[in-house]
C-alpha cells in the first residue's frame, strides 16, 4: 500500500483548528506573542473560517487557508527483484502473490496563506509547525519516518494569483514504503518450459483479480 500523507495532514490541521476555534485561549500555549497581538490572535481564530485545500486555492474566495502542495516525490530504494517481502503461495488459487515496491522519499508542504495580512499568515505558520510537532508521532505511525520539518516565505505568483498574497510554509518530509500486491497464476509443470531456477509462474492478473 501507499500512504496518503496529505490526507493525514489534513486530519491534523482540521483537528488544531476546530480546537482553537472551539478555545482560543488554547493559543495562550501555541503562540508567544505580547498580551495585545495575542488577543488579536485569539478574535481572529475565533471569528474566521479557515479551509483547508489540496493543491492551490482558487481565489480569494479560498482564503484565509492550508494549502497542502507536493514538493516532491522520487523512490531512494529499489530491492533487488522489486521485492519487498516473502511471496505468499496459495496452492489452492494456484497463485503467488508478491509484495513489490521500494522506499520512496515525499515533501509535502503545508502553505498558509492568508490574504494581504502578514500577521494573520504568521499565526496560521506557527499554529501549523506547532500541530506537527505535536502530532509527529501520528505521522509516523501513517507509515513516514526519518521526518524532518523546515519552513520558509514563499514568493508571490502574480501570474496565477493576480492579488498579492503573503504565503508561508513548513515543509513535511520523510520515507514511506510504497508496495503494490503482484498476484500470478502458477503454471502446472506440464506447460511450464522454465529453465531451472526461475519461478514456475505465468505473468498476469489472473481473472478473478481484475474482476472478470
Amino acid at each position: 500500500m501507499i500512504p496518503v500523507m496529505e490526507v493525514v495532514l489534513s486530519t491534523i490541521l482540521r483537528a488544531t483548528l476546530d480546537q482553537i476555534q472551539a478555545n482560543p485561549d488554547i493559543l495562550d500555549v501555541i503562540l508567544a506573542l505580547p498580551d495585545a497581538e495575542l488577543s488579536d490572535a485569539k478574535g481572529w481564530f475565533g471569528e474566521t473560517a479557515i479551509g483547508i485545500t489540496q493543491g492551490w486555492p482558487r481565489g480569494a474566495k479560498d482564503l484565509p487557508c492550508y494549502a497542502i502542495l507536493l514538493a516532491s516525490d522520487a523512490e531512494t530504494i529499489v530491492p533487488i527483484g522489486e521485492r519487498m517481502g516473502k511471496d505468499v503461495v496459495d496452492q489452492v488459487a494456484k497463485t503467488v502473490t508478491s509484495e513489490v515496491g521500494g522506499v520512496w522519499r515525499g515533501t509535502y508542504r503545508v502553505e498558509a496563506w492568508a490574504g494581504n495580512n502578514g500577521n494573520e499568515t504568521l499565526y496560521l505558520y506557527h499554529v501549523a509547525k506547532h500541530a506537527l510537532i505535536l502530532n509527529r508521532s501520528l505521522i509516523g505511525r501513517s507509515g513516514l519516518s526519518n521526518i524532518q520539518l523546515s519552513g520558509g516565505d514563499f514568493e508571490p505568483k502574480p501570474d496565477y494569483f493576480p492579488e498579492f498574497v503573503y504565503r508561508r510554509g513548513i515543509t513535511v518530509s520523510g520515507e514511506y514504503d510504497a508496495t503494490a500486491l503482484k498476484v500470478q497464476k502458477m503454471l502446472s509443470k506440464a506447460q511450464s518450459t522454465a529453465i531451472i531456477g526461475d519461478p514456475v509462474i505465468e505473468p498476469g492478473l489472473p481473472s478473478e483479480a481484475l474482476g472478470s
